[in-house]
């Protein structure tokens, strides 16, 4: 995603969420779908932008390759501005996402994110 909405979900999850979480941020679907894959301890959480740019992967199919390899034990999450365009927000669920936040994502000052990461994590985690 943008740099600037990388560093403020960044700051959100970090600093915001009142959770002891480590927080990693990359700059393509591809980049982001290797670390899920290779990553050791395994993520519980992992939001991806939709789109990165033309000739880019889809952070759909970056999901749909996570699901694949057999990786249901995480929250995936996608957050896009571009609902309506390339994707709908039925093909990203269809693809394995847990959610779709449209951009600007959910209000962590209200606590809405908070609820909805709770809610997402422990449906899927049972945390």
């Amino acid at each position: 995603d943008m740099r600037m909405n990388r560093k403020l979900l960044h700051r959100v999850l970090k600093h915001e969420m009142k959770a002891d979480w480590q927080v990693e941020t990359m700059e393509t679907a591809e980049e982001a779908m290797e670390r899920v894959l290779s990553a050791e301890p395994r993520f519980g959480l992992v939001i991806f932008d939709e789109n990165f740019g033309a000739d880019r992967m889809l952070g759909s199919q970056a999901i749909r390759r996570i699901r694949q390899a057999g990786l249901t034990n995480l929250v995936i999450i996608s957050c896009t501005g571009g609902l309506g365009g390339t994707s709908s927000e039925e093909q990203i669920l269809a693809c394995g996402a847990d959610a779709v936040w449209g951009k600007p994502f959910p209000s962590w000052v209200d606590g809405t994110m908070q609820e909805e990461l709770a809610a997402l994590l422990h449906d899927r985690l049972d945390i």
